[in-house]
């Protein structure tokens, strides 16, 4: 197995915990998104002390959300982290098929160069 997976079953045990207490929703939400992004940097951090790879790419859809978006950047940052974010594509399925699509003009143009 890839030695750096994040185990997610503690967060997901402290959400079940927190609705059987009838904790606010609001309240679910922001603790969940937050032990997300807590998880996120130890990930990070497990990484560059075993690779000193400290270059950080945040995308896809998950990033479309606000304190996701907001809050890994400026965490992984403050950990020293050289963090890159998606600024002019959006990162989710338009930044996917944008991509695809690059790769696909540029492989038709190798090909059209081929057969000059």
């Amino acid at each position: 197995t890839f030695p750096f997976v994040i185990d997610t079953r503690p967060l997901i045990r402290s959400v079940v915990e927190d609705m059987s207490r009838e904790t606010l929703l609001s309240t679910i939400a922001r603790r969940f998104h937050s032990s997300l992004v807590d998880a996120l940097v130890a990930g990070c951090e497990r990484i560059r002390q075993t690779t000193a790879i400290a270059t950080v790419v945040l995308s896809g859809g998950v990033f479309l959300n606000t304190i996701l978006s907001c809050e890994a950047p400026q965490r992984l940052r403050a950990a020293g982290f050289r963090v890159y974010c998606q600024q002019l594509v959006p990162p989710g399925d338009g930044g996917l098929c944008l991509g695809q699509l690059a790769v696909a003009a540029c492989q038709n143009k190798m090909a059209l160069d081929r057969d000059d």
